[in-house]
């Protein structure tokens, strides 16, 4: 039984793990205030995870706030793009709602397909810009490249995703579950699982003299 309690055991390492990932999840949190920074934040994020899950971090807290401050200006950016594509769609959005006939459907095909590409950018920019130093234009590109690269784990994240939205939004009760949730630990828990898989997709070329 004490064997269950040593530092080394399987209970401990995972409890370890869980209170790293809740930590991550409050520096997250704390650095995407001003809504401005979340992009600093997701990065730095997505720091952390992508050496967690090689156990190459040491520090949480500390290696998450290098990495916010070393990512800052084209995180910042980059997030400011996401933020001005998704207000365009929004507005897009109410304007097909109040279509008829067949244009309606059309239309609305037409911006699904868009929001999915976008979607699927943005899935790996905020990664790929933890993992390799490159202009914006660049790591957009280079995320676009790895999402075409590997489509049904794109297509799988972003369907999971969704999910997780729609289950949070279903009910004030399962809003008010969820939101727990996602303020004790579902950003780091989610940057951590998409982690797992970026790792493996970023490595043939972290050792490579130039982009994928």
């Amino acid at each position: 039984m004490r064997n269950v309690f040593n530092m080394d055991s399987p209970l401990m390492r995972f409890l370890s793990w869980l209170a790293d990932l809740v930590i991550l999840n409050l520096c997250f949190l704390i650095g995407s205030l001003p809504l401005v920074t979340a992009g600093a934040s997701l990065t730095a994020l997505y720091s952390v995870c992508l050496k967690m899950v090689r156990n190459e971090e040491s520090g949480i807290f500390t290696g998450f706030w290098k990495a916010w401050k070393a990512n800052l200006r084209q995180s910042t950016l980059a997030w400011l793009l996401v933020l001005a594509f998704g207000t365009l769609t929004a507005v897009e959005f109410g304007i097909i709602r109040q279509m008829t006939g067949g244009m309606r459907w059309f239309f609305l095909a037409a911006w699904v397909i868009i929001a999915v590409l976008a979607g699927a950018v943005v899935w790996y920019v905020f990664p790929y810009m933890a993992r390799f130093e490159d202009r914006l234009t660049v790591c957009i590109a280079n995320a676009f490249r790895f999402s075409a690269l590997h489509i049904l784990y794109t297509l799988a994240s972003l369907a999971v995703l969704a999910l997780f939205i729609a289950v949070t939004l279903w009910t004030p009760e399962t809003f008010a579950w969820m939101l727990l949730f996602w303020l004790m630990l579902g950003f780091a828990l989610t940057a951590y699982t998409n982690s797992v898989f970026m790792r493996k997709f970023f490595a043939p070329f972290e050792n490579a003299t130039g982009s994928p």
